[in-house]
């Protein structure tokens, strides 16, 4: 009996030595695999690629000199790679289906409160933005299409949201700051950028537009380039919320870019 008994105690401790080997062995099979990850001006970003060798980027944070900023337009390249979004998922290398899920990467910031968006990142972006910052999305290439990631407010175009599902639209503001490219058959219906401020000040200059074969020399209060826009000085009008007349006056400003040719 104590023989049965000696030889059932030595066959579980040999069990627990073998498992605790095997999983000693196998405990690289749980390490989270993260991307390898780079500074590009205001932005950290993750970098891999695809399986059609496509070098892509995801926004994992924000630099120091990032953190520093009030408004930052979201990126559509870093260094050579497209930019997808904001975040990833990764899981520990393993088939195991217990496995957990970690997201790495998010927008976080005290300073920043404005985001431009240039076109639509392919990956929502929704949940890894810090909506407690109160960060504005300002969004309105026409030619897109909004996929509706709950950003609060979003700045957008009255025209924009009127084209599609204004249900989606949730505490929308409306530019009154329209950017207008000034010249016939321009890109996204003649809008260049758009902003908006409450009786206040411009503190955000947009990149210079480009158009061939001209040089950009500023921002005019008429599309003849009569007075130019004096970023020190001129104030913007009340910022503008949503309602449902659309078709009333707009009560916002344009601007006009000028342009010289080469």
């Amino acid at each position: 009996m104590k023989k049965k008994t000696l030889l059932i105690i030595s066959l579980i401790c040999i069990a627990v030595l073998i498992f605790a080997l095997a999983f000693v062995s196998c405990k690289d099979d749980f390490e989270p695999h993260y991307f390898t990850e780079y500074e590009s001006g205001y932005f950290r970003y993750a970098a891999y690629s695809l399986m059609d060798g496509k070098r892509c980027a995801v926004i994992v944070g924000l630099t120091e000199s990032g953190l520093e900023q009030e408004a930052l337009i979201f990126p559509i390249e870093l260094d050579g790679r497209e930019v997808y979004g904001i975040g990833y998922e990764t899981q520990a290398n393993t088939i195991s289906p217990w496995a957990p899920i970690i997201e790495v990467g998010s927008l976080e910031s005290k300073n920043l409160k404005k985001l431009f968006f240039l076109k639509n990142p392919i990956i929502d972006i929704g949940t890894n933005v810090d909506f407690s910052s109160k960060i504005k999305a300002v969004y309105w290439n026409l030619e897109e299409q909004y996929q509706g990631w709950g950003y609060n407010p979003l700045i957008t175009t009255r025209s924009y949201y009127k084209k599609f599902n204004n249900e989606v639209f949730k505490n929308v503001i409306f530019a009154n700051v329209m950017y207008m490219y000034n010249y016939e058959n321009s890109p996204n219906e003649g809008c260049y950028w758009i902003d908006s401020y409450d009786e206040g000040l411009i503190t955000f200059m947009p990149p210079m537009p480009q158009r061939e074969g001209y040089y950009f020399v500023g921002w005019y209060k008429e599309p003849e380039c009569i007075n130019k826009w004096d970023f020190d000085v001129d104030k913007t009008g009340k910022e503008i919320k949503m309602d449902n007349n659309l078709d009333s006056e707009y009560e916002g400003i344009y601007l006009y870019a000028k342009w010289v040719e080469i």
